[in-house]
């Protein structure tokens, strides 16, 4: 079953990790609005440096083409409690 996205929202960070991927907030709500496709990844943990483990969340892959035609691939998150 698909998850259903009503909605986007975004801070600092959010524009950040964009940034470094050549995006910007306006190109996710442009795939938004385009009807994209939505996976879910599952969590897991991540190796880092020095052994140590990072817990990744459950999210959501959301793949579409934004204005401009670039077929885009931007991950959500599950709001938190905040």
């Amino acid at each position: 079953m698909n998850p259903r996205i009503y909605e986007l929202s975004s801070n600092d960070i959010t524009e950040e990790k964009l940034a470094r991927h050549g995006l910007s907030v306006d190109d996710a709500y442009e795939v938004f609005e385009d009807n994209p496709r939505y996976f879910r990844q599952k969590g897991q943990s991540v190796a880092l440096r020095r052994g140590r483990l990072q817990s990744r969340p459950d999210r959501i892959r959301m793949i579409g083409f934004n204005r401009s035609g670039t077929l885009c691939r931007i991950v959500l998150e599950y709001p938190d409690d905040e």
